[in-house]
């Protein structure tokens, strides 16, 4: 059954401040709502699949769930993180807190490098790179990403559907969300194999 949460996003880019600070504000609510899915003793399993800065949203309420409780849920299978408006360096400290416990569900990246969206956050960020325009063969990313165990689809050869001018959800387009439910669905890993 999918559960979608949404946060006071503006999706704009002169709103990139105040969509930040919205989403600062929301990860306590999407723990909240998160902690009550894995306490329903109806559900099984749960597949987080955040999209561009709601990857923020989704790591914070994750890492927070994992300190409070000496580690993630079992229930909690697979971490989808889709053209993450997150600084390398912020998810390299928070996908530590994830980890520490020994108790995390595989995390899947996808990235591309020719997201105009991720290139514009870049900017604003001071030039820092955003984790969801990485070259995820480069170094520091390709030795950070192995040690946190993070698989890596990399979407940069796709050509992004007509409606996406920005090439920001790639993942959205062509045959990727379907591949993402079938494996999901037969328990594979998801890998750069399309």
């Amino acid at each position: 059954m999918p559960v979608l949460f949404t946060w006071p996003s503006r999706g704009q880019l002169f709103g990139y401040v105040y969509d930040r600070e919205s989403a600062t504000y929301s990860r306590d609510h999407l723990e909240g709502v998160l902690q009550a899915i894995v306490d329903d003793p109806k559900v099984k399993s749960v597949s987080v699949l955040a999209h561009s800065m709601g990857n923020f949203v989704a790591v914070e309420a994750l890492r927070q769930m994992a300190i409070r409780h000496n580690g993630l849920s079992p229930k909690i299978k697979d971490i989808m993180l889709a053209s993450p408006d997150i600084d390398f360096e912020v998810f390299r400290r928070e996908i530590a807190e994830i980890e520490k416990s020994g108790k995390a569900p595989p995390v899947t990246l996808f990235v591309s490098n020719d997201d105009k969206a991720l290139s514009a956050s870049s900017f604003l960020a001071g030039g820092e790179p955003r984790l969801g325009d990485i070259d995820p063969r480069a170094e520091p990313f390709k030795s950070n990403l192995e040690k946190a165990r993070v698989n890596v689809v990399d979407l940069s050869t796709m050509k992004a559907d007509s409606s996406d001018s920005m090439n920001h959800s790639k993942f959205a387009g062509g045959d990727v969300v379907t591949e993402i439910g079938e494996r999901l669905a037969n328990g594979q890993k998801l890998t750069d194999t399309h």
